[in-house]
């Protein structure tokens, strides 16, 4: 319920500025965006195995080797997240006193970054404590 907030205070900033977020979601990298989505459709995938493969009273290994493929999707989430988010800091795009904008739209840019941050952030952490998708 938590994302769900968050999508809908997306879609509200979003329908209220959408030309400032159209500009400001220029910064992103599609590649990484691409490659992190995939990898959190396989993590759950991998995680769903790993139920399953507990549920079903398989082998011990068969269970660690998906779960343990989990982790290894998590941590290669994670290394995208730390690219992304050195090159907003190192850009100045982060929220906060020392946000930079060279755009005509700072504040919806912000406001984009913002969510940008909570949600990627937040998932982020789902993915360190949560079960991996």
């Amino acid at each position: 319920m938590f994302f769900g907030g968050l999508f809908m205070a997306y879609l509200v900033y979003r329908h209220q500025s959408p030309t400032g977020f159209q500009e400001a979601s220029h910064h992103l990298n599609i590649y990484w965006g691409a490659a992190n989505t995939a990898i959190l459709i396989v993590s759950s995938l991998t995680m769903a195995f790993a139920v399953r493969a507990a549920q079903t009273s398989q082998k011990r290994e068969t269970q660690v080797f998906w779960l343990v493929s989990t982790m290894v999707l998590g941590a290669a989430f994670l290394g995208i997240k730390a690219i992304e988010y050195t090159d907003k800091f190192r850009d100045h795009i982060v929220p906060g006193p020392y946000f930079q904008w060279e755009g005509l739209y700072p504040k919806p840019a912000e406001q984009f970054y913002s969510l940008y941050f909570a949600m990627t952030g937040l998932h982020a952490l789902h993915m360190i404590i949560g079960s991996g998708s």
